[in-house]
């Protein structure tokens, strides 16, 4: 969309990244790519001077699920944590605040997949953040992570494949986050939940419906790169992240249901148990589906 940037899993910027020099979304170096280092030039003065080996262990220590309570309330957490925070909260401000100046752009999209992450976030003063909960049958997820020797796109080796995960720890992994995003979501001012399934199926509609439930600027002809069953996609800045968002052009839309050949009996009852609740209240089992909300 006109105004609108994506920089991809942000959260992924200082522990692998910039650390590992890992490929942009336009297909350089991070070390090479004229957008992050005007970004980081304008944030820090450059990436020499931003401590990339601090920033990554403080988010390491400070933005895990045990953590949700003081994340939320951080008027609750010792003084330590609260000073830690302040520092790490304050690179993140100056990032994106450069991102947008660098951008252009009005809209900033952070598509880390980390509530935790982003309970953070909503302390910096100022930055407005309204959340998107982007959410998929815990079963197809299941399967996604257990597919072997799926390229890295962005590893800058060009050598290394997509982590992998047995389904039970992945049901646990979705359970896990769809309860933090919940709460994010209830925090938020503005926040909207779709399901994946649906995007897929009607793409225009679907995101017509986000855009108005998030309040974000479009003009009547933002959408006109979405088409019923494609989307043109132009190149990004976007960071790591699955392999798809380092594809350009026209992208073909279709529903994977792999996961119900896909994914072993076994395997597939276990996922249902372990996320059950969940599963009937997206809509996944027992009723209609639960579309946009």
């Amino acid at each position: 969309m006109p105004h609108v940037s994506n920089v991809g899993e942000l959260a992924r910027l200082f522990p692998s990244v910039a650390a590992q020099d890992q490929r942009c979304g336009c297909g350089l170096p991070f070390s090479r790519c004229p957008h992050w280092q005007s970004v980081g030039e304008e944030a820090f003065g450059g990436w020499k001077a931003a401590d990339i080996t601090r920033i990554a262990a403080l988010q390491r220590r400070l933005t895990r699920h045990r953590f949700v309570p003081y994340l939320v309330r951080p008027e609750l957490a010792p003084s330590g944590f609260r000073e830690m925070l302040e520092e790490y909260l304050e690179t993140f401000r100056a990032l994106y605040a450069a991102i947008g100046k660098v951008s252009g752009s009005q809209v900033v999209v952070d598509a880390s997949k980390s509530p935790t992450q982003l309970l953070a976030m909503r302390r910096i003063q100022g930055l407005d953040i309204r959340v998107l909960n982007v959410v998929r049958d815990a079963r197809g997820v299941a399967h996604s992570w257990s597919k072997q020797e799926v390229a890295k796109p962005h590893d800058g080796a060009g050598k290394a494949v997509m982590r992998t995960y047995p389904p039970r720890r992945t049901a646990m992994i979705w359970s896990t986050v769809q309860v933090e995003s919940a709460i994010l979501r209830s925090r938020a001012e503005r926040a909207a939940l779709m399901r994946y399934e649906d995007l897929v199926s009607d793409p225009r509609n679907a995101l017509e419906a986000v855009i108005a439930g998030l309040e974000l600027p479009a003009g009547p002809h933002a959408l006109d790169h979405v088409e019923q069953g494609a989307v043109t996609l132009g190149a990004s800045h976007g960071i790591s992240g699955n392999p798809s968002r380092f594809t350009a052009g026209r992208v073909e839309l279709h529903h994977d249901t792999g996961w119900r050949s896909g994914l072993p009996a076994g395997a597939r009852r276990s996922v249902t148990a372990l996320t059950l609740p969940l599963l009937v209240g997206y809509g996944y089992l027992g009723r209609s589906k639960a579309g946009i909300r």
